[in-house]
């Protein structure tokens, strides 16, 4: 069941832009996915590629998906989107920065983005806007992400060198990684049921 949006023209880029905004941030497990992201990243620049490598991936697949050119499962994608943050999880409790996360932010928001098209699949667009409300629903998104990041980036940024904070971010990666493990198997569960 697809809805579509009746909404005037001219308002039409900012309610995707707000429907890719308020989607990130609802979406508990693409936020805890960018953090333990950052929990990997060494450095701003590395922090660049790595934001930049999530937006390119999932702007591909979300148009591509969106637009019926790759269709995948959505159930299956959201449980394959819980086991990426199992794997990011894993990395970060290692307790060691990585130069060149970006490959996982890449890799991973390919699946991610699948998991932004159904969402917007489930919404709708208007087929004679359909370019730039895909546009602005992906921008909305991506300042989403913007909005999320600098707070703990700054904090493992300074923090980092700090033995206390080492366990902490430890446990938190654990934690998270445990949701995650409870997110895959309650979505695959899902799939056959």
């Amino acid at each position: 069941l697809v809805i579509t949006i009746p909404l005037e023209q001219s308002v039409y880029p900012v309610a995707y832009f707000n429907l890719g905004f308020d989607h990130l941030l609802k979406g508990i497990d693409h936020i805890v996915f960018l953090i333990c992201l950052i929990f990997l990243v060494n450095g701003f620049i590395n922090l660049i590629k790595v934001v930049t490598a999530f937006t390119i991936a999932h702007s591909i697949t979300l148009s591509l998906s969106f637009l019926g050119i790759v269709t995948i499962s959505q159930s299956v994608i959201e449980a394959l989107i819980a086991l990426t943050i199992v794997f990011v999880d894993l990395d970060a409790a290692e307790n060691k920065n990585k130069n060149f996360p970006w490959n996982y932010s890449f890799g991973f928001g390919l699946l991610h983005g699948f998991g932004f098209s159904g969402a917007l699949s489930e919404i709708g667009i208007n087929n004679n806007e359909l370019a730039l409300s895909l546009l602005f629903f992906n921008i909305g998104i991506e300042v989403a992400q913007l909005a999320i990041i600098p707070i703990p980036f700054l904090v493992v940024y300074f923090l980092n060198n700090n033995k206390i904070f080492q366990n902490i971010k430890y446990l938190i990666a654990i934690s998270i990684g445990g949701i995650g493990v409870y997110w895959f198997i309650d979505r695959v569960i899902s799939i056959f049921l």
